[in-house]
């Protein structure tokens, strides 16, 4: 009797174990339906419920991070100091990045395995014309540390010294050299945003100048190259090195014009042409724009003498020359001895004269 009493205790215990077993895979499953379904497959799919107040950004993005099925990185220079205040009921997950990241100038970029980045500026390109997933899998393998190197540098913040034991003395020290040959760059300018402190790199690039307060932005330049910006956080001296990148200037189509071969216009030769303008140009007496007067200063023209109103083309006579003024004979081109011409020059458009 006492064999079958403690045989059938066990057999029961067996029963309720399996039937438990059974009931928490049924909810696990069921629970592991509604978060998949709750998280979605996309920012746009997935939705979040969110009340904060005044909360720093990495509490904003632990918040997230146990309500999505995303893992987020970002440059923690970036967001010291970004508080976040949202209200969200159910909002797409896209929608309260959005709202934000905006004001403070930052993007959020999600690549193929549920990876967000965080970057200033414009997003990190994810999808390439003609590349496929795995030759950009490797962004996803970037860290923390490196992915430094894709934010831009100037948008990063430069701390020194320990914040808690601040020194009086701030001076930033460090070398300007050449981004493409190390070379160091003398009379590069660096100066001081706000403020009329500014220095210049000796020859071998090297500078050394205070700096007013503990937050500062200084700016550096030189001649041909692109003009760059640092932002520091000094709680004590400090050294950074900075590299300029060339300035490459694009210039428009430039065309260059002549009229050197305008009087090349024909196969005939010796043959002069004089506009109204050239005509009215030309000095002549009385302050009178004369016509003969201005024939008479072409190459192999000379007039007959003092006191005559003729003229001799290539060592011919005065009879051998024709004049003509729209299609009629003209036998005198000028009067009193020459001194006054027979055309007036306001009807004249152009003259020809054949050698």
């Amino acid at each position: 009797m006492n064999f079958f009493s403690t045989r059938i205790p066990t057999r029961r215990f067996f029963i309720k174990y399996v039937f438990l077993s059974l009931l928490c895979l049924t909810i696990g499953s069921a629970m592991r339906v509604v978060a998949q379904s709750t998280k979605g497959e996309s920012p746009e799919d997935s939705r979040v419920s969110l009340l904060l107040e005044q909360v720093t950004f990495d509490q904003f993005i632990e918040e997230l991070e146990k309500q999505v099925d995303f893992t987020f990185f970002y440059d923690r220079l970036l967001t010291d100091r970004v508080q976040v205040s949202v209200r969200a009921t159910e909002t797409p997950l896209n929608a309260v990045l959005e709202e934000v990241l905006a004001p403070h100038n930052l993007h959020a970029s999600m690549l193929p395995d549920r990876r967000i980045f965080i970057t200033a500026g414009s997003g990190l390109m994810v999808h390439l014309e003609g590349i496929t997933q795995g030759d950009v899998s490797y962004l996803a393998d970037q860290s923390r540390d490196t992915l430094e190197a894709i934010v831009s540098i100037e948008n990063r913040i430069f701390e020194f010294g320990d914040p808690d034991h601040p020194s009086p003395s701030r001076v930033l020290t460090g070398y300007v050299r050449d981004a493409s040959s190390g070379n160091p760059i003398t009379m590069a300018k660096i100066a001081v945003e706000g403020s009329s402190r500014s220095v210049h790199t000796d020859q071998h690039g090297y500078f050394s100048i205070p700096i007013p307060t503990e937050r500062s932005t200084v700016w550096v330049s030189s001649v041909g190259k692109k003009e760059t910006q640092r932002q520091l956080r000094m709680y004590d001296d400090g050294r950074l090195d900075i590299h300029l990148d060339n300035q490459v200037y694009s210039l428009d189509e430039v065309v260059v014009s002549a009229a050197g071969n305008s009087n090349v216009t024909r196969t005939q030769m010796g043959v002069e042409r004089l506009s109204l303008a050239t005509i009215k140009q030309t000095p002549t007496v009385f302050g009178e724009a004369d016509l003969v007067g201005v024939v008479l200063t072409l190459p192999g023209i000379q007039t007959v003498g003092e006191g005559a109103s003729g003229f001799n083309v290539r060592g011919g006579a005065t009879d051998q020359n024709l004049v003509i003024f729209n299609d009629a004979t003209i036998y005198n081109p000028s009067h009193f001895f020459g001194f006054f011409s027979a055309f007036n020059p306001d009807a004249i458009s152009n003259v020809e004269l054949y050698k």
